[in-house]
């Protein structure tokens, strides 16, 4: 997607190893190193957890976690997909958060590690009055994994922060919203990358636009600049990411990709069509990751061409 001329390779074919019996789709959690973490996007809550290499074809479908709805109750589970660098070793964080107030009830944190190949709970716990948003995107930088996410004030009050999970130091982090940002409304915000850069898009549906906010330097809160917003009057319904020339990837309501200059405010088809959310935009780089880990990966028989 970053080079200039917007061809697709039509000659690249990835076969999907997952079957296509669910009604829903597989959802795209992280990229790294090669290897994609992905979740069915079912109404389940021990949802199936898949770590996945297209290149080399090996998958490893990750055990049961140890904290399930018979366990704990649960009302909602956020999950992460990062690499550790000390160690060499990609990691799955799950946050598995129980019924009743989620603002009050402990939150139950587990790991898995592709190295050991099983889940362990951790107490690192995110701090009571802190709710990550499960449906929220989620950016990998500096070896953290970054999500949007809502604190409660004793007075009840909401308010906006960025929530990092350490994938080597296994704690979480709390990084502040720009001012203009920390009482918006939650659903319109989301996390991105932005030229390497941790950033936050901001939408505004009642005059279909979205802003780019842009953290210049990574963990200092004053370094947050609103760098430009996109026009979303002409169909397009979300921001997906960025391309080396400065394009922004933007999809509409009929399931097409198109890459957009907001200096010329045009818009080219890229020739890409998938159901409106279902995009996922990240770059990937192949490796022989999984290569000893996992088990073959192919599409079943009658669905390839």
């Amino acid at each position: 997607m970053n080079n200039e001329d917007c061809s697709v390779d039509e000659n690249i074919k990835i076969e999907f190893p997952f079957g296509y019996s669910l009604p829903w789709y597989y959802r795209i959690i992280g990229s790294c190193n090669g290897v994609l973490c992905l979740t069915s996007d079912t109404f389940q809550l021990t949802k199936p957890i898949f770590l996945w290499n297209p290149a080399i074809r090996r998958k490893v479908k990750l055990p049961v976690p140890q904290v399930t709805f018979e366990s704990m109750g649960l009302n909602e589970v956020v999950i992460g997909f990062g690499f550790d660098v000390k160690n060499n070793d990609f990691k799955v964080v799950r946050i598995a958060y129980g019924r009743g107030d989620r603002y009050q009830v402990p939150h139950k944190v587990e790991i898995y590690e592709l190295s050991v190949g099983k889940w362990r709970e951790i107490d690192g716990q995110v701090r009571l009055n802190r709710l990550v948003e499960i449906f929220c995107t989620q950016v990998l930088l500096n070896g953290i994994a970054h999500w949007t996410a809502i604190k409660r004030s004793r007075r009840s009050l909401l308010k906006n922060l960025i929530m990092g999970f350490n994938m080597t130091n296994e704690v979480f982090e709390e990084i502040p919203m720009p001012d203009a940002l920390v009482n918006a409304w939650k659903f319109n915000l989301n996390t991105t990358l932005y030229e390497e850069s941790l950033a936050v898009l901001q939408y505004d549906r009642q005059h279909k636009s979205c802003c780019i906010w842009v953290m210049k330097e990574y963990g200092f809160p004053e370094s947050w600049s609103k760098q430009f917003y996109v026009r979303l009057d002409q169909g397009f319904t979300m921001v997906l990411g960025f391309r080396k020339n400065g394009d922004v990837l933007l999809n509409d309501l009929e399931g097409k990709l198109f890459s957009y200059n907001p200096g010329a405010a045009a818009s080219v088809h890229l020739g890409i069509h998938g159901m409106p959310f279902s995009f996922y935009i990240h770059p990937y780089v192949e490796s022989l990751a999984l290569l000893i880990e996992g088990k073959q990966a192919h599409a079943p028989k009658q669905q390839l061409q």
